[in-house]
């Protein structure tokens, strides 16, 4: 959305940083889930979609709703060497933590997930994600900017602002990498 491209254009701006920001957004499908992870520019994943502690959901090519389970995620990471250049693997799908490991297993030192027992609302997804990647870009450290977007997602809950499930304890900093001092 233009609210999203705002706040990292305007996080990229405040840092003195004139590199472009390029990303890309497709349906996931197989075909693109393949191409993705095997891309080596490729420094964040984020997924959104709908998941279980099993599977994530893709688009099938007629239009119906296919899975990847994880199982499978795993084997074609590990096959490929992970995504190799993948800094950041975000998986925005309830009860994505099971699945995510997947990215954890394959080198990806950032991974966020939702937990494995947990249903993730659009909102709340988005006002985690939206204030985690402004972090990033504004220079705070992974575990920083993890902790500010589960902080702005417990302060719109509190103002009534979001509401249901989806609250910021669900949300899951997983990987290997050096959380506190890591600035991507």
């Amino acid at each position: 959305s233009n609210a999203i491209k705002l706040s990292l254009s305007s996080a990229l701006s405040s840092r003195g940083d004139n590199k472009p920001l390029n990303y890309s957004c497709r349906p996931c499908t197989a075909d693109t889930l393949v191409a993705t992870v095997s891309d080596p520019s490729l420094k964040f994943l984020h997924y959104s979609g709908h998941g279980t502690s099993k599977f994530l959901t893709i688009e099938n090519p007629d239009g119906s709703t296919g899975t990847v389970e994880g199982g499978h995620l795993r084997e074609m990471l590990g096959r490929r060497g992970g995504p190799p250049h993948c800094s950041v693997a975000f998986v925005a799908a309830c009860q994505s933590e099971c699945v995510a490991l997947a990215f954890v297993e394959a080198g990806v030192p950032h991974v966020v997930a939702v937990d494995r027992t947990a249903f993730v609302l659009d909102s709340n997804a988005r006002v985690f994600a939206t204030t985690f990647y402004s972090g990033l870009v504004g220079g705070q450290t992974v575990r920083e900017a993890f902790e500010s977007a589960r902080d702005r997602v417990r302060i719109a809950e509190d103002e009534k602002q979001l509401t249901g499930r989806g609250g910021e304890g669900m949300f899951k900093l997983m990987g290997n990498g050096d959380h506190d001092n890591s600035v991507i």
